[in-house]
């Protein structure tokens, strides 16, 4: 380990020891007697591999993966777009979740594919508005639910229906069948 200079902070060594990769390893060792493993590593020229392992070097998880072509994987070693995320393979576990400032659930996508905005358990591919109280849902079938998520038509609205001008009251609906 040696200082280039003021900001660069250069660590080198063969890498050529069984287990060894060329790379960088932090090591904390916690009062409770475990120690746990940080790395960076390039295992294949090209790649960027950060993972977390036990001290002794079992129970190694490759954490993210950056390949040659910038693709950024997390979940997967083999990252096919600028950024994949493969999740637990639960089907209602999370693949995707944002939260705002306050710690407030905003997108959730699941691994079954349903996408949750408001919501972090959509009942349909698309969900719009908060569990149980829906405001947009799209099921699998290609339904459209308003206040409700459970459509069984092409559009079910589930409450009030407004056409028109506001200031009027009045509006054309033409029933086609």
């Amino acid at each position: 380990v040696g200082i280039a200079s003021a900001n660069i902070l250069r660590a080198t060594g063969p890498g050529t020891a069984a287990g060894n990769i060329p790379g960088m390893q932090i090591t904390q060792e916690s009062t409770f007697g475990g120690i746990a493993n940080f790395g960076i590593n390039a295992s294949t020229m090209g790649q960027l591999n950060f993972y977390l392992a036990k001290g002794d070097g079992t129970g190694g998880i490759n954490a993210m993966r950056i390949d040659g072509t910038g693709n950024v994987g997390i979940g997967t070693t083999s990252p096919l777009a600028k950024f994949e995320v493969i999740g637990a393979g639960t089907g209602t576990g999370f693949a995707l979740r944002v939260k705002d400032s306050a710690s407030a659930d905003k997108v959730a996508i699941l691994d079954n594919g349903n996408i949750g905005i408001g919501t972090t358990s959509p009942v349909g591919l698309l969900q719009v508005g908060t569990s149980p109280g829906a405001g947009l849902t799209v099921t699998s079938a290609g339904n459209v639910g308003i206040g409700t998520t459970e459509p069984a038509y092409t559009l079910q609205v589930s409450g009030s229906v407004a056409f028109g001008n506001a200031t009027n009251g009045g509006g054309d609906i033409d029933l086609l069948t």
